[in-house]
Formats: C-alpha cells, structure tokens, sequence
C-alpha cells in the first residue's frame, strides 16, 4: 500500500470575518471533497519551547520530542551536505528600511534573482577578509542561505514574525561583514532596477535559526518502508535526508505560485516507493506576503494537486492512504505563525469514512484531537 504525507505549508489561519481562505474554498476543491470522505481531526505541531514553524512542525511529524535544540540553519545544512561546524544559521535576504525597519523577510526575491545576490555576496573578498575564521556564507535556494560560524549562535528574532523590527548588532566580526553585504546588495543590478521602479530592495541579510541539527530517528527503522521526499525548499529536504528519505529535486519547483505542482506529484506518482512526503510552500509565502488572493490560489492549487494524486493513484489501481494537513498557522493578518492546531485529513482508497470539510473549525468540531507526532501512526493504522 502506497502512504503519502501531503503538506500544504502555512494553509491554515486564523478567521477573518469569521472565515479562512480553506474555508472560503468552493466545496468543489477536491480538498474538501476528499475530507469528507477522510478522517478528520486536529493536531498540535507546535511546542512552548520553541517559535511555531516548518522545521518544529515537522520534525515533530517524524517523532522529535519538546525540547529539542532544533537548529534551522543546520537542517538547511543538511540538504546541502554541508557538515562540521558547530553552527549553521539560515540567512534571509531581507528588505529593510532605517525608517521602518524590516519590511520583507524574503526581499521580493525569489528563484535565481536569490541566489545572484548571494553569490555576490560569497565571492566578495573583502566578506572573506573580514569574517576571517569566524565564518563564513552559503548560496542557497531563492532568499534562503546561510551563515557557518564557529561559536554557536542563536541569530535574531525570526524575520517572518516580526516585520518593522530594528537590525540589531551581532558584535565583530559579524556586523562589520552584514553591513558590507547591504553594501553589495544595494548596488547589485537586481536591487538598483527595484529602486528605480520605486520597489524595496532586498537590501540586508537576516540571520536566524541557529544551532546543530537535531537527532530524528530513521522513518525506515521506525516504520519498516523506504520513501522519498519532494519538495522545493531546503528545511524539507533537510529533514527528509535526516530521517532517511530519499530527496527528488524536480525541475520548475520554486517554493512559489509558479512552481511545477504538476512535476512535484509525477514525482510521487512515479516512484516505486512505498511512503512520499509531498510539500507545496506556496501558502505560507503568500500568507507571510499578505496575498490574501495568492493564498486562496496556492489552496486551489493544493486542491488540484490532491485530485492529481487520487487520479494517478487510481489509476495504478493500487491501494493507498493520504494524510493531508497544514503543518502550521501562517496568518494573513499578522504575516507571521501562529500556535493553533492545524487541521488534518486522512483518506483511505479502500473504504470511505464520514468527514468534514477541510477547514479549521470542522475538523476541530469532528472531536479528533491528537499530537502532531501521533498522525504518521494513524497513517500506518
């Protein structure tokens, strides 16, 4: 039997007017369709002791327990195969404004246009000269990259839940370094065609996210079955090669509305292994951008990639079960996480259950409430 984890990042929300963007999806998103035909419930994927978020949410998906020291930038480190320092921070290329502070945390740079920034950055010898044995700078994926530093080192407050915050100081090293990089950064191409548009320009970097990454037991010892991961940003990936799935890089996959839905579930449907853990970002970075129409859009993207799913895996006339969820809030509103309980789906091909729509507050009227850590365990029910 096939097993597939679909997560639909940052889906969920908090009411506006007494509704959400899954709320307001037409009854004929097949994520409603296929829900009432699930096991429903809710689940918490968050913990006290740490920021609500992807690399929390799913790492307690694969069993991590309250407590752990969860190191962001180190499980980003993990996809890149980037090893041996004692810490990794996750560094956004941000927008920001001495008048009003951090105004992006992704800089409206997305894809390529990230990495050519960051690559003027990493190549820049004064960066090399200043940082010394201190640390040094990644390329990543879109805004994403890194900083590998030799003392450990927590970062600032997560730049995704706190725009209008101040660029604070990191001590030397380090702040001699970030304010060269706002140097390059501010006279690059890219960023000098956004301000002659009257655009904000992804002008600094934003470290967060410090730490090692944590120990997650193997998903192959635990439950017996090898997998694959599919997704296009790099905390997924990292986490998936931490508990043993195999990584499935699929061209045209951005973490964004554009990305290639239609390639990211062939992918699934196209592997013979017998568990894929399936992740779309796109909500959470229209929630974070406070696109309230681009949610709504990444949702019925999710939807259509749902239906794709069913449809191949009828078509194989196979058996399968697919856990579908939001791994956490992302507030439109508030552009940033949030602690309530996610709402999930659980939909078996072999017998159809009494569910509910796909929403916040249906799943949490069914009565089902559960852990986040217990949901691949109902899914290997």
């Amino acid at each position: 039997m096939k097993r597939i984890m679909f997560i639909l990042d940052g889906a969920a929300d908090l009411p506006k007017d007494g509704r959400t963007s899954l709320d307001l999806a037409p009854e004929t998103n097949p994520l409603h369709v296929f829900a009432r035909r699930s096991i429903c419930g809710v689940a918490d994927t968050t913990y006290k002791s740490a920021s609500p978020g992807t690399d929390v949410a799913i790492c307690r998906l694969f069993g991590a327990k309250e407590g752990m020291v969860w190191g962001r930038g180190a499980l980003e480190a993990a996809d890149y195969g980037i090893t041996g320092a004692p810490c990794y921070l996750r560094c956004n290329i941000a927008a920001y404004s001495d008048d009003e502070g951090l105004i992006s945390h992704d800089g409206g740079c997305e894809g390529e246009e990230g990495r050519a920034l960051m690559r003027a950055i990493c190549q820049d010898e004064e960066i090399s000269r200043i940082l010394g044995d201190a640390g040094r700078f990644h390329v990543g994926v879109s805004y994403r990259h890194l900083l590998e530093t030799n003392t450990p080192w927590e970062g600032w407050i997560l730049p995704h839940d706190n725009l209008g915050a101040r660029y604070p100081s990191a001590g030397e090293p380090f702040d001699a370094a970030f304010a060269r990089a706002r140097a390059i950064l501010e006279a690059h191409p890219f960023n000098q065609e956004k301000k002659r548009k009257g655009l904000n320009m992804a002008n600094v970097l934003w470290p967060w996210g410090g730490g090692a990454a944590p120990t997650l037991d193997s998903f192959v010892e635990k439950y017996g079955y090898k997998g694959v991961c599919v997704s296009a940003v790099p905390v997924v990936n990292g986490i998936g090669r931490l508990v043993g799935l195999d990584i499935v890089n699929v061209p045209g996959a951005t973490g964004w509305l554009d990305t290639n839905w239609r390639g990211k579930v062939d992918a699934v449907l196209g592997s013979d292994l017998p568990f894929a853990l399936l992740h779309i970002e796109a909500p959470d970075e229209c929630s974070h951008n406070g696109m309230r129409e681009g949610k709504e859009q990444a949702i019925k993207m999710g939807g259509d990639m749902l239906a794709r799913l069913v449809e191949g895996l009828d078509a194989k006339g196979e058996d399968y079960r697919i856990l579908f969820l939001s791994d956490h809030v992302t507030a439109l509103k508030s552009r940033g996480h949030e602690r309530p309980k996610i709402p999930f789906a659980i939909y078996d091909s072999r017998k159809a259950q009494k569910g509910v729509r796909f929403t916040e507050l249906e799943c949490a009227g069914t009565g089902v409430d559960v852990g986040g850590e217990e949901l691949l365990g109902m899914l290997y029910e």
